[in-house]
């Protein structure tokens, strides 16, 4: 399987207008949503993702796991949607539907 490519991904015409339109790639971190985190305080755009290649503490349901190279699908995405703080977490809840 090939490695993930910023450019195809990302690139003029790749992404959609919003979702996808800009992001990175990472070969290997600790967290997506940790780095997604980190990049939206520092003033990602809407819609800006954070792929990788390999995750050492990702969390979910089940407590922190460890994925192997490119045997999962590693993914955080920056959405500003303008939702009160306090209806935040609606939106986790449906994604995971």
């Amino acid at each position: 399987m090939d490695a993930l490519n910023r450019e195809r991904i990302f690139g003029v015409g790749a992404g959609s207008r919003v979702i996808g339109c800009q992001g990175e790639v990472l070969e290997v971190l600790e967290s997506t949503m940790d780095t997604a985190r980190r990049r939206a305080v520092a003033g990602a755009p809407d819609g800006f993702v954070v792929l990788a290649e390999r995750q050492r503490a990702g969390r979910g349901r089940t407590g922190s796991w460890e994925c192997a190279a490119r045997q999962c699908l590693l993914m955080s995405v920056i959405l500003r949607l303008g939702i009160p703080s306090n209806e935040r977490r609606l939106i986790t809840l449906m994604g995971a539907v």
